[in-house]
């Protein structure tokens, strides 16, 4: 049994605030509305007693420095003079976005077809006095981690970063860092006041609830993520638990459903200066866009990145708008440019993810790594 209440409750009240909408504004009747609450809750009573738990006993650390550590897998011979590629998370989430399960998992896949494939975990950052601003993270924390295993390899590295991962890659890569050999910035953010905004305009709202966490925890909660990110599609989860109740129950695609849902629901709170710089400077005041966001006083401009970059922005992305990732591609010299026309989670997760998406990465990096 999953323990998620809080999560879920989160889900439901969500839901039912989109069906009130519904049924005011007369595109639903009572009768939809409790057909679709009936397999809403029959999905999420799958979900909760889904026979499955992910296992990391495949991959083991071989860099550690405080909280922040380099994952290798097990079932792989590395260090054959291949490609090295460095996969890099958000910071919100866990690492094993890039390693869900057998049958969809990313960092797998590049070890299979001949890359030699890390994920950086970020571990706890309130456990590491040394992860508890940008500065420290990108200059320190991922630098050192980077310097670490080109050593070991004796070679530049790639580098993918996914979502904000690959906003901090852009700060790291802008430093022109000898140890970086290309980077990939996949449905990563840099235009936050682009697009639609709705990101942006829940963030607005749900703002002053976050200032209270803060004075009173000193970190951003995991709690105060989950009500943002599910009162941006308040329908969300009624149409995913739906189609969940739907699917074969014990399949890779039930499989994969409940490992995507188990961490989505596994996310990590956030320093109080970190949730500080992100949301105030990062949001409200877009200073990824207009160069003023700054590591160690110094200005980052994407025109300081020189190496071979890939961008890959979706526009069926809803979290980050196609337009959010836009100057990533536009700023950066020579860049490629990948619009694989799924969902935010599904170029990591979906069931076009591995061609759309893992196999024009791998080619790139074969193309880039003479």
């Amino acid at each position: 049994m999953r323990n998620t209440p809080r999560v879920l409750s989160y889900h439901m009240s969500m839901a039912a605030s989109y069906w009130q909408q519904q049924f005011e504004s007369g595109v639903q009747n009572v009768a939809d509305i409790q057909l679709q609450f009936r397999d809403m809750m029959r999905g999420i009573q799958l979900y909760l007693g889904y026979d499955y738990e992910r296992c990391g006993e495949h991959l083991s650390s071989m860099y550690k420095d405080g909280s922040v550590s380099i994952l290798k897998h097990k079932s792989y011979q590395y260090g054959s003079g291949q490609p090295v590629l460095l996969l890099v998370p958000s910071l919100i989430n866990k690492s094993h976005i890039f390693d869900l399960t057998k049958a969809r998992s990313m960092m797998a896949f590049f070890c299979a077809h001949g890359i030699d494939a890390y994920l950086l975990d970020w571990g706890d950052f309130l456990d590491d006095p040394k992860m508890q601003n940008l500065s420290d993270i990108v200059l320190h924390k991922m630098a050192s981690a980077f310097a670490f295993l080109a050593d070991q390899h004796a070679q530049s590295i790639h580098a993918l970063g996914y979502c904000m991962g690959g906003s901090l890659l852009a700060g790291l890569a802008s430093r022109n860092p000898h140890f970086l050999k290309s980077a990939i910035f996949m449905a990563s953010p840099w235009d936050f006041h682009a697009g639609t905004q709705d990101m942006l305009k829940r963030v607005k709202f749900w703002y002053p609830s976050l200032i209270l966490s803060l004075q009173e925890e000193g970190y951003m909660k995991v709690d105060w993520l989950q009500i943002l990110f599910s009162s941006l599609y308040p329908e969300q989860a009624m149409k995913k638990f739906s189609k969940f109740a739907k699917m074969e129950q014990g399949s890779d695609a039930a499989d994969i459903f409940v490992a995507v849902e188990d961490w989505l629901n596994d996310g990590v709170p956030l320093p109080e200066k970190v949730a500080h710089e992100v949301v105030q400077h990062w949001f409200f005041e877009n200073a990824l866009s207009s160069g003023e966001w700054s590591l160690d006083d110094q200005k980052v401009s994407l025109d300081g990145i020189n190496v071979p970059g890939l961008v890959i922005a979706s526009s069926e992305d809803k979290l980050v708008e196609f337009d959010m990732a836009l100057p990533l591609k536009q700023k950066i010299k020579d860049a490629k440019f990948l619009d694989p026309k799924c969902g935010h989670i599904g170029m990591v997760a979906g069931s076009r993810s591995v061609q759309d998406v893992w196999v024009p990465i791998k080619d790139w990096i074969e193309k880039n790594h003479a």
